[in-house]
């Protein structure tokens, strides 16, 4: 399969093309206020580099948030169009699912582990997850949270926590002696293309026009519009 990637949910943006197994070209950039101007000048210098059309395209796999809103709704509205135009199924996960999947194909030996992503003004972006046997349950809500009031909601006695991501540093100093931190996000380099494209693969998604149409990018955090204005953005 050919499964264009898609990931503009943070400031790591990446575009990559994976086939028979593998991300075959890809390419990132630091968005600040560029993935407007970088998005689809991307996609087509990939596809172009892999010498495969639009049409050979089978699925378009992408990381619905949370993250940069403004990149979000950029990605997202691009997506959109390339899957209804051109009639591709459209696979989504969420970045706290995309990180505890790289985590599970590492060496994890923790069985819980809270996902964390720096939301500044020392607030985090995090899910809990439970594992079991390879396998994962989220067994929280995702969360747009100050850090102390989440380290603070976790039980203390909790075996094994693993605290991920680029938000893992705000909980320096609250761990216990039974939890670790690993300051990390996937996006840090392309890798984690490959895990995207091979979970869209997985998931053998068929083009659904509704899915796509309702599909929105899953923010958690209110926009400032939200808070000055007391409206509702989507």
């Amino acid at each position: 399969m050919n499964i264009l990637c898609i990931d503009t949910s943070t400031r790591h943006n990446w575009i990559g093309l994976y086939a028979e197994g593998k991300i075959t070209d890809c390419v990132g950039y630091e968005d600040r206020q560029s993935c407007l101007v970088n998005l689809i000048p991307s996609v087509k210098m990939i596809l172009d580099n892999a010498q495969t059309p639009l049409a050979a395209v089978d699925a378009i796999a992408t990381v619905t948030g949370p993250g940069a809103w403004s990149s979000l709704r950029i990605g997202a509205a691009t997506v959109k169009q390339l899957c209804m135009v051109n009639q591709l199924p459209l696979f989504t996960i969420t970045n706290h699912d995309l990180m505890i999947e790289t985590l599970l194909r590492g060496n994890l030996s923790q069985r819980h582990v809270l996902v964390t992503m720096d939301a500044q003004n020392k607030k985090v972006y995090s899910a809990l997850y439970a594992i079991d046997n390879g396998q994962k349950n989220r067994v929280s809500d995702y969360q747009w949270e100050d850090s102390a009031k989440i380290a603070d909601s976790l039980p203390p006695d909790m075996s094994d926590l693993l605290i991920a991501g680029d938000g893992a540093y705000h909980f320096e100093d609250r761990l216990h002696s039974n939890w670790h931190k690993h300051d990390w996000m996937p996006q840090y380099n392309s890798a984690y293309l490959g895990i995207l494209g091979s979970l869209a693969e997985s998931a053998q998604t068929t083009f659904d026009r509704e899915q796509i149409l309702l599909f929105k990018p899953l923010y958690i955090q209110p926009s400032s519009a939200e808070l000055e204005f007391k409206v509702s953005v989507t």
